[in-house]
């Protein structure tokens, strides 16, 4: 038979357990998006867990695959600028608090971005809108 000392220090335990983990960033957002970076930023959680967020982890990962990549593991701030996409692949990112307890639930973009220079998307819709008859000159430059 279970003492009230044993059921009480369970039930203490879990209710430690699940107030401990914070709840998940807002507002996530990307911006300024290149064919090479972007930015990242979010809002702190609204529920700490009963402590302190220490840090921020920054994921990311390829629009086809299922695997997360840590982008850093320990961001201070609410923002951080991501290096090294590649040009013309397409990511979702999340980020993850993190306090004396672990990590908390992550926020996913709930969109792809795909890494590109703004300028270029218009003009390949430029393009597209350009009327072009047999008999005229058409030059297309591509920017490397």
């Amino acid at each position: 038979m279970e003492t009230p000392a044993y059921t009480h220090n369970c039930i203490s335990q879990l209710l430690n357990i699940d107030s401990s983990q914070q709840g998940p960033v807002s507002d996530l957002k990307v911006s300024d998006v290149t064919k090479t970076s972007c930015h990242v930023s979010w809002a702190p959680p609204e529920n700490d867990g009963g402590s302190q967020v220490t840090h921020y982890i920054v994921e990311k990962r390829e629009a086809d695959r299922k695997t997360w990549s840590t982008v850093t593991p320990e961001v201070k701030k609410t923002s951080f600028h991501v290096t090294n996409l590649v040009p013309g692949n397409e990511y979702y990112f999340r980020v993850t608090a993190v306090n004396e307890y672990g990590p908390g639930v992550p926020t996913d973009v709930p969109k792809p971005v795909l890494a590109s220079d703004p300028l270029s998307k218009y003009y390949a819709f430029f393009l597209l809108l350009t009327p072009v008859s047999y008999f005229s000159k058409v030059k297309i430059l591509i920017p490397f």
